[in-house]
């Protein structure tokens, strides 16, 4: 398995801010293949330029773990409704504009959730689907987060005092993609 990293709108040097680039790194450092690249129009976060991204440069497949990280993580659901995907790992995620502009221009809001879709799409196992939130977000409403949890039956882990992930370093998914990338090889019998 290979892991795509899609971060949060704002950020311009994507391996500078928060915890991509480390994050990168210490999977690489693992032996994990790691896509993370500049997003296109990192401020309005456009949906038709991050998912042309998401199937270009990212090359996001069935043997891809997708990783979402605000705006990435509603970007990496969108494309899972379409897209078959090895993995889901939402960080920070949400389901509607939260009455801002901006996010309403970005585009993928306009539309319905299929909830449906975006679980058929992702393989169950080894990874599934997972999500990180917490109550103390300075965005996002617990209840926001809740909702995409229990909509796509996610692997819900809740860690109030991490506000909206904006670390340096974020050891519990780094542990996390490593298990389940390493139990993906073992299963496929050493072939990443």
């Amino acid at each position: 398995m290979r892991v795509a990293v899609l971060p949060g709108n704002g950020c311009v040097e994507v391996r500078r801010s928060n915890w991509y680039g480390w994050l990168a790194r210490e999977l690489t450092a693992a032996g994990i293949e790691v896509a993370l690249v500049d997003m296109p129009d990192p401020h309005g976060a456009s949906e038709r330029l991050w998912i042309e991204t998401c199937r270009g440069a990212l090359a996001c497949d069935a043997r891809t773990v997708v990783v979402g990280h605000s705006s990435g993580a509603v970007c990496a659901m969108r494309l899972a409704e379409t897209t078959r995907l090895g993995g889901l790992c939402l960080v920070g995620a949400y389901h509607t504009d939260l009455g801002h502009e901006s996010e309403r221009a970005a585009g993928y809001f306009s539309r319905p959730w299929q909830w449906d879709a975006i679980r058929a799409n992702v393989a169950p196992r080894p990874f599934g689907i997972v999500q990180f939130g917490a109550a103390d977000d300075c965005f996002l409403p617990l209840e926001e987060q809740e909702h995409v949890a229990t909509s796509l039956r996610a692997d819900w882990r809740r860690m109030d005092g991490r506000s909206h992930f904006m670390d340096s370093t974020f050891t519990e998914l780094l542990e996390l993609l490593r298990e389940r990338c390493s139990a993906a090889a073992s299963a496929s019998g050493g072939e990443g």
